[in-house]
């Protein structure tokens, strides 16, 4: 897939820990989810990497089966907010607003079915059946893919960092202390 890199850096650190050299596939890497769900139903690819609603769209077409979930990787930290120390310094109170707001927003998606969590998004995906984005929702709260709560584990951390050095986008590993700021959760 072409719209983001993480995707394809996590699934080659996967593939390496299976014996597998991803140097070694043939790759088509220009294309979008879209064209490649396209290309998979037209048999001009045999396999594609990419996410919701992408995933629902191509099982309710029949198009393939899924074969490797990266929710079963195990805790991988993906989504995060990004700001230097400084201004977290300057901007502190703002900054823990958007921690509790996100808590907030956490748990009402954990306590909340996807069909209910589809229709509160519905109005951001006008071009997408109803059914679709519940599925796509429910197969990503099934797989517990949310967190439940702001913080970041160590453990997520340190997963998405040796697959971005795996795949050569990032050239050292920082610490976990040196990349989050967990006093504002």
């Amino acid at each position: 897939m072409s719209e983001v890199p993480t995707p394809w850096l996590c699934l080659q650190h996967d593939l390496r820990e299976q014996g597998v050299d991803p140097a070694r596939l043939d790759r088509v890497t220009d294309r979008t989810m879209a064209d490649n769900l396209k290309a998979l139903r037209d048999g001009q690819l045999d396999v594609v990497q990419m996410f919701e609603p992408y995933v629902s769209m191509a099982l309710r077409v029949g198009a393939g089966d899924i074969l490797y979930a990266a929710s079963t990787r195990g805790p991988t930290v993906y989504t995060t907010f990004l700001a230097s120390r400084d201004s977290i310094g300057r901007n502190r109170e703002a900054f823990a607003a958007v921690v509790r707001a996100t808590r907030r927003t956490l748990t009402w998606v954990a306590e909340h079915s996807a069909e209910e969590l589809a229709d509160a998004v519905a109005p951001f995906y006008r071009d997408l059946a109803h059914d679709i984005l519940a599925s796509s929702l429910r197969r990503y709260k099934e797989a517990g893919l949310w967190a439940r709560t702001p913080e970041i584990s160590r453990q997520g951390f340190m997963r998405l960092a040796d697959s971005l050095k795996s795949g050569g986008f990032i050239s050292r590993t920082h610490t976990y202390e040196d990349c989050v700021e967990q006093n504002l959760c």
